[in-house]
C-alpha cells in the first residue's frame, strides 16, 4: 500500500508540474509601418531555448534564456523568403511551437498550428524508473532502453492515442548506466539514469 502511495504522488507531481507550464501566455504581434514582429512571452525559465526554424527545420536564430521571467523581442520576419517559419520554446516540460506566415511585407501568427510537444518526465526511486509522457496530439511512441549507452536492453511501441504511464523495476537487472529513449511527434528524447 505505500508503494501504490508513493507512485501515486510521483504521478500527482508530474501532472502539477504540466499544469503549471501551461499557464504561460504568448503574443505575437506584427507592426507592418516597421516591419517588426514583436513575440512576447509572459514566463519563460532560464536556460529555456528559443528556436527560428525554416520548413526544413533549418535553425535561422536561437537564444537561451539568461533569466527566469517575461521576455519580449522584435524580430524582422520580411527579410525571410515567403513561406511558413516556426518559433520553438524549448523549456524543461515541453516544446511549445508557434508558426508564422511570411508574405512580402506581411507576417501572420498560424494559430491553428501552434503545439505544445510535452517531454517525458523520468523519475528514479531506489530501482525502480517512472516514466510518463503527456500525448497532445495522440501520437505514437517508441521507448527504447539502453544499457550502457550501447546494448538495447527494451523496446516498446505505444499505440496511438494510448496514454504513456509506465514503471520499469530494474531491481534484479545489471547496475550501471542506462539510456531511456523516447521517440514521438518527430522528436527523439533522451534521459540518462544510473541504477
Amino acid at each position: 500500500m505505500k508503494k501504490l502511495v508513493s507512485i501515486s504522488f510521483v504521478l500527482v507531481a508530474m501532472l502539477a508540474s504540466m499544469v503549471g507550464y501551461s499557464n504561460e501566455y504568448v503574443f505575437i504581434t506584427n507592426n507592418p509601418s516597421d516591419k517588426v514582429t514583436e513575440l512576447t512571452f509572459e514566463k519563460v525559465e532560464k536556460g529555456s531555448t528559443l528556436t527560428l526554424k525554416d520548413k526544413q527545420d533549418e535553425v535561422l536564430y536561437t537564444e537561451t534564456m539568461e533569466q527566469t521571467g517575461s521576455y519580449s523581442k522584435g524580430f524582422d520576419l520580411t527579410i525571410l523568403p515567403d513561406g511558413v517559419y516556426y518559433f520553438e520554446l524549448d523549456t524543461r516540460e515541453a516544446i511549445k511551437v508557434l508558426p508564422v506566415q511570411v508574405m512580402g511585407t506581411t507576417v501572420k501568427f498560424v494559430k491553428e498550428g501552434e503545439r505544445n510537444i510535452s517531454k517525458p518526465k523520468v523519475m528514479v526511486r531506489d530501482a525502480v524508473v517512472y516514466l510518463s509522457k503527456e500525448s497532445m496530439d495522440h501520437k505514437s511512441v517508441k521507448i527504447e532502453v539502453y544499457y550502457e549507452g550501447q546494448d538495447l536492453a527494451y523496446s516498446e511501441r505505444i499505440k496511438k492515442g494510448q496514454k504513456v504511464n509506465r514503471v520499469y523495476d530494474f531491481s534484479s537487472s545489471r547496475k550501471g548506466n542506462y539510456v531511456i529513449v523516447m521517440r514521438s511527434e518527430g522528436r527523439t528524447f533522451t534521459n540518462k539514469v544510473l541504477i
